[in-house]
């Protein structure tokens, strides 16, 4: 059997909503990252595997059931996978699908069998709400990374944007300057020199100026403009400033990382980020609160599950709240009018309602924003923001 190790990207939460099984297993469950610690985490997996087989008993036959959980003993006894483990694990098998996902954000033990795979949790970790990027320029080398509170990974660059000073300009570098070396330690020490007459400094700013301009213009079209994530600049404090004069992108943030990211590990760059981006992230929260809580004054919100599911069926919802770990056993019984059936726990007839929202929400083009308990404006585990 092979095990497919996903990216948690974007396309990966529209292929999970697209596939629909019966069953559709989803688990999820915190791991860690070294020995000995991660040995406990198949001990842990094993019973989350238990729980899968008691909810595939109350529907299925022994035979069926047994089918259903041999790709999660298969996992179980799979060294390799355990051995490279992150902060959480999201496995999804359905059919002959199944699809394992490292995370780098720790996850509540879960495990949900319905007609559809659970996401929300996945939908968390992705959400553009706290993800960002990180635009890592030196006139040697350009990098690109996706961040969230968790941590932060490289995007490898699309093929039109170049990684070099060099490679930008081509023809039209200066001959003289043409070499770039790079020397320093950390922080503000870190820096980039030319080799090449210093007569022609001139032109060389020249040079740095069309290189910038040529990154940002091609950041902000193949990435910023499409995903609408914030985008923070790590470099030198003299690019920095370079930079921002010529930038156009709206995405780009004021504050940036004050020196290059090719000097720092990925775990200090996450947390420098995170730093800046917090900020971002607590005010967009506060600021979809208040809007909920002015819109629900003039009738033009709900925390209702059943007008919610509605409002969602008819494209009416802007923005929908979802309490992180709150999960209510139900089904939407129309798609076409949002009407529901709300149960009292979850069988494999059912699953998480507030999932089955989040996706029918996401397919009608609305913003959907997983959080914690503390910063849910209602009591129901749900709330939306209509857009009439």
């Amino acid at each position: 059997m092979e095990i497919k190790i996903a990216i948690p990207a974007s396309e990966l939460l529209l292929e999970l909503t697209d596939k629909k099984y019966d069953p559709s297993i989803s688990l999820y469950m915190p791991t860690h990252r070294s020995h000995p610690d991660n040995q406990k985490d198949i001990i842990v997996f094993k019973n989350l595997v238990k729980q899968i087989t008691e909810s595939l008993r109350e529907k299925y036959s022994e035979k069926e059931v047994q089918h259903c959980i041999k790709p999660f003993e298969f996992l179980s006894q799979n060294t390799e996978l355990w051995n490279k483990t992150l902060d959480g694990l999201a496995v999804y098998s359905g059919g002959d699908y199944l699809k394992v996902i490292y995370m780098q954000m720790p996850v509540d033990p879960l495990v949900i069998v319905a007609q559809r795979f659970h996401t929300k949790p996945l939908r968390r970790y992705l959400q553009s709400i706290d993800r960002y990027h990180i635009l890592s320029l030196n006139l040697d080398r350009v990098q690109l990374f996706e961040g969230n509170r968790f941590g932060v990974s490289e995007v490898e660059l699309h093929s039109e944007i170049p990684k070099t000073l060099t490679e930008a300009l081509g023809e039209d570098l200066t001959e003289k300057h043409s070499t770039v070396a790079s020397y320093g330690g950390t922080g503000g020490q870190s820096a980039n020199m030319h080799h090449g007459d210093g007569g022609k400094k001139d032109q060389m700013d020249k040079d740095t100026e069309k290189f910038f301009r040529i990154i940002s213009q091609a950041i902000e079209k193949h990435y910023s403009k499409p995903m609408g994530m914030p985008l923070l600049l790590a470099t030198l404090p003299e690019h920095q400033n370079l930079f921002h004069k010529i930038n156009k992108n709206p995405w780009l943030q004021k504050e940036g990382i004050m020196f290059s990211t090719k000097f720092m590990q990925g775990e200090n760059m996450a947390e420098m980020a995170w730093g800046i981006m917090q900020k971002h992230f607590l005010l967009k929260l506060k600021g979809l609160k208040g809007k909920f809580e002015q819109a629900i004054g003039s009738s033009n919100a709900s925390d209702s599950l059943q007008e919610v599911a509605k409002a969602v069926a008819e494209g009416r919802v802007e923005t929908l709240l979802l309490e992180q770990n709150r999960i209510i056993p139900g089904i939407i019984l129309d798609n076409n009018s949002g009407s529901v059936e709300i149960g009292e726990r979850i069988r494999p007839e059912q699953g998480d309602l507030l999932d089955a929202i989040a996706e029918m929400a996401s397919e009608k083009g609305a913003e959907v924003v997983v959080v914690k308990k503390d910063n849910m404006p209602t009591e129901s585990g749900i709330a939306a923001i209509f857009r009439y």
